[in-house]
């Protein structure tokens, strides 16, 4: 089966995302992440070994995740992790996306 794929990105206006925006942003893509999984709450956090609240307050926004624990969380429900980084300023183009890779197997 081929992954599917997260990729997170970020506006290059920092007025149009507060950190609230940023967090409900977010809890709402993981969400969908792992509805998408056919996975509950109780089923994802036992796959990756954590307590179901766990999986709540991240879905809440109320936990900020790392990056590691974002790759986890998709590699479970069968996603791809990517991160994209844009020039801020809107003169300039260009993206950089680069797939997070555990580096264990790099």
């Amino acid at each position: 089966m081929r992954a599917r794929r997260l990729v997170i990105t970020r506006s290059r206006s920092p007025a149009k995302h507060s950190t609230f925006e940023m967090r409900s942003n977010l809890s709402q893509m993981l969400k969908s992440v792992r509805a998408s999984s056919g996975m509950n709450q109780v089923q994802l956090a036992s796959k990756l070994g954590v307590a179901a609240p766990n999986i709540a307050r991240l879905e809440a926004g109320k936990s900020i995740p790392s990056i590691v624990t974002l790759d986890a969380f998709c590699t479970a429900c069968g996603f791809e992790l990517n991160v994209t980084a844009e020039k801020k300023n809107a003169g300039q183009s260009g993206a950089i996306s680069q797939p997070v890779q555990d580096s264990a197997t790099t």
